[in-house]
């Protein structure tokens, strides 16, 4: 990404919410380039929606996810 572009006075006229992208991208981390990554996402997200909706206990929620993804990894 070229940061000067981000900062380019016309831009963020033409695009005023480019700040905030800008300063997203400062802690931003690119997702693993793993086969994997595809069916590890749906564990997460599946296992956060778990957590948030009361289905599961965060905590049972976040194990079994780790299990999981952790039985992928091994392939």
């Amino acid at each position: 990404v070229n940061k000067d572009a981000l900062e380019n006075a016309e831009a963020v006229t033409a695009m005023p919410l480019l700040p905030v992208f800008a300063e997203a991208l400062e802690t931003a981390r690119a997702r693993p380039v793993i086969p994997e990554w595809g069916d590890i996402e749906n564990i997460i997200a599946a296992s956060v929606a778990e957590a948030i909706t009361g289905a599961k206990a965060v905590q049972t929620a976040l194990d079994e996810a780790v299990t999981a993804i952790n039985a992928i990894l091994a392939g």
